[in-house]
C-alpha cells in the first residue's frame, strides 16, 4: 500500500546527510499519535525529531516531519547516515510490551512495513536486518534504535519483544496474516469426562477442516489432572494431538479438582488454561 504522508514541519534537523545506509525503527515512549508527535517536534526547544511518525489509527497514513534527504535528530552519531521512524507508543512500551502486545497493533506494524519498503525503494538500502555490530559499523539495512548502542544514544527501543521478523516479512511481501494471538486459544478446547477417561476436545469449527491440534505451528500439548490427594496425572499429547484425545486414568479423572491444559506453539509461545467443567 502506498502511504499517505501528512506533513508536519519542524526546524529540528540537519540539512543533507553523509550517505544513507540505515533504516531505523524507534518507539516514541509517549506520543501515541503522529499528530501529537509532530506537535512535540514542532517546538524547537525540544531539540528532537524523526523523519516520520507511525501510529495505529489509520491504515496507510503516517506523519512526516523531516524529508529523507535531510537528517533528523533522534540517534546521535547515527543521524547523518539514517532515515528514521518513530512508532507511536506509550511510555514503557520498549521494555513492557510483549510480542503479542506489539502484534495486537497490526495497523502500526503494517504501516511501518510499508514505510520500510518505500524507503528501501527510494534509497537503495536493502531490507536486511542488521546485527548491532553491523549497524554500528558500515552495514546497510534495517535495525532498531537499541542496535545502535552508545554510538546511537544508548537507548533500548523498540525493545526485546519487538516482532522485527513479522514486520520484515510484511515489508518484503512474504506474509499477509499476523500469527494467531495465544490469548484466543483458551476458547479452542475444553475437557470432557467420560467414565474413567478425560477427553481433550477441540471443536471442529476452530480447526478449519484439519484433524490436528489447531495451532499455527503445533509442537506439544499437555493435560494434567490434579487430585486432592496430591497425585497429578500428566499426559503429553505431542504435536500430533488429534481433535479428540483421550487421557485414560484408572483412578477416575472425574474426581480431579482441576484440569490444566497447556498448548505450546512453534514460536515458543504457549498458554495454560484451567478447567473444571463436567460435560
Amino acid at each position: 500500500m502506498a502511504l499517505k504522508r501528512v506533513w508536519i514541519s519542524t526546524s529540528n534537523y540537519y540539512n543533507g546527510n553523509n550517505g544513507r545506509r540505515l533504516l531505523v525503527l524507534h518507539s516514541s515512549e509517549g506520543a501515541q499519535s503522529y499528530q501529537d508527535l509532530g506537535n512535540f517536534f514542532a517546538h524547537g526547544t525540544n531539540q528532537a525529531s524523526s523523519h516520520v511518525g507511525i501510529d495505529d489509527k489509520v491504515r496507510g497514513t503516517i506523519g512526516e516531519y523531516v524529508k529523507r534527504n535531510n537528517s533528523a535528530w533522534t540517534a546521535q552519531n547515527a543521524n547523518m547516515v539514517a532515515v528514521q521512524a518513530e512508532l507511536c507508543t506509550p511510555s514503557g512500551a520498549s521494555q513492557g510490551w510483549s510480542r503479542q502486545t506489539w502484534l495486537n497493533h497490526d495497523t502500526m506494524l503494517r504501516n511501518a512495513a510499508d514505510w520500510l519498503r518505500e524507503e528501501s525503494n527510494a534509497t537503495g538500502i536493502p531490507l536486511t536486518v542488521l546485527t548491532p555490530s553491523q549497524a554500528q559499523g558500515s552495514g546497510r539495512g534495517v535495525c532498531q534504535h537499541k542496535d545502535l548502542g552508545q554510538w546511537g544514544g544508548g537507548h533500548t527501543d523498540c525493545g526485546p519483544n519487538f516482532p522485527m521478523d513479522y514486520v520484515m516479512e510484511l515489508a518484503k511481501g512474504t506474509t499477509q496474516q499476523p500469527p494467531p494471538p495465544p490469548e484466543e486459544l483458551e476458547d479452542m478446547f475444553n475437557v470432557q469426562f467420560v467414565g474413567s477417561t478425560a477427553r481433550l476436545v477441540i471443536p471442529v469449527q476452530y480447526c478449519k477442516g484439519k484433524s490436528k491440534l489447531c495451532l499455527a505451528s503445533p509442537v506439544s500439548a499437555q493435560v494434567r489432572l490434579q487430585f486432592s490427594a496430591g497425585k497429578d496425572v500428566t499426559r503429553d499429547l505431542g504435536g500430533d494431538a488429534s481433535q479428540n484425545t483421550d487421557i485414560p486414568e484408572p483412578n477416575n479423572p472425574a474426581n480431579a479438582q482441576t484440569v490444566l491444559v497447556t498448548l505450546n506453539s512453534g514460536n515458543g509461545s504457549g498458554i495454560t488454561g484451567s478447567y473444571s467443567d463436567r460435560t
